[in-house]
């Protein structure tokens, strides 16, 4: 009796691991994608617009390249000087 009641139990929880393999992984995997590409999607949208540095419920803080604004000179005023050994 309890050898049967054994078997019974295993033989449905395999059942239920098969069903659950079948239908609610791939469910599971396909949400699991999907959020990723938006995650994904918002942060290539970030780097256009500016990288987030910080953020809390109501301030936001970016970052925004220079180069991009209008009406800056983006030369550059670094000099370099070669210095000879003496």
């Amino acid at each position: 009796m309890g050898l049967l009641r054994f078997l019974a139990i295993a033989a449905l929880l395999y059942l239920i691991f098969r069903i659950i393999g079948r239908f609610v992984l791939p469910w599971l995997t396909k949400k699991a994608v999907k959020k990723a590409t938006e995650r994904m999607e918002e942060q290539v949208k970030q780097r256009q617009q500016g990288q987030k540095i910080y953020q809390d419920e109501k301030v936001t803080i970016r970052k925004t390249d220079q180069k991009n604004k209008p009406g800056k000179d983006n030369s550059n005023d670094d000099e370099y000087i070669d210095f000879e050994e003496v």
